[in-house]
């Protein structure tokens, strides 16, 4: 811990010199030779941990921190896989939606997906009001931009 507060105090030291150094130059070319130099030092401070690390050192950390967490990458797996069906799921909703009041329809799409590794939509569920005109383009869109097949679109018009 002691060396991560040397760390932080030798950044934020390196920071007020060159503040300090920029305050007491008027000249505006003086005052960019110093910016310059002042990055390169912060840098230099900032990145010399980084480079004496060595990279057992670091997966030997990295395996420390997942036990004393314990993380399960199998469970981060199923939650990536369940966010990326979810927003999938909720993108081809809204598309379809978007599309629906663009003909001047307004509906509330449920979108069924596949149980694959990458999730697709395979079927959808809508419920609103749409005219026939309405309902054919926005299942020819369905089909033809989304993949969902004319079969497995299920309609529930109103008025």
């Amino acid at each position: 811990m002691s060396g991560i507060r040397e760390y932080l105090i030798a950044v934020v030291a390196v920071c007020m010199i060159c503040v300090l150094a920029l305050q007491m130059v008027q000249k505006e070319s003086m005052r960019k030779i110093i910016r310059f130099v002042g990055g390169i030092l912060i840098l230099l401070v900032v990145a010399t941990p980084l480079l004496s690390f060595k990279a057992e050192d670091l997966s030997r950390l990295l395996e420390e921190a997942g036990g004393q967490l314990d993380i399960d990458p199998q469970q981060i797996s199923q939650t990536a896989e369940e966010a990326l069906a979810q927003h999938i799921k909720k993108t081809t909703e809204t598309y379809i939606e978007e599309k629906a009041l663009e003909l001047g329809a307004t509906v509330q799409a449920e979108v069924v997906l596949t149980q694959e590794e990458y999730p697709v939509p395979y079927a959808v569920t809508i419920v609103g009001t749409v005219n026939i005109s309405q309902q054919e383009e926005l299942s020819l869109y369905m089909s033809r931009d989304l993949g969902i097949d004319f079969q497995q679109q299920e309609w529930k018009l109103y008025g």
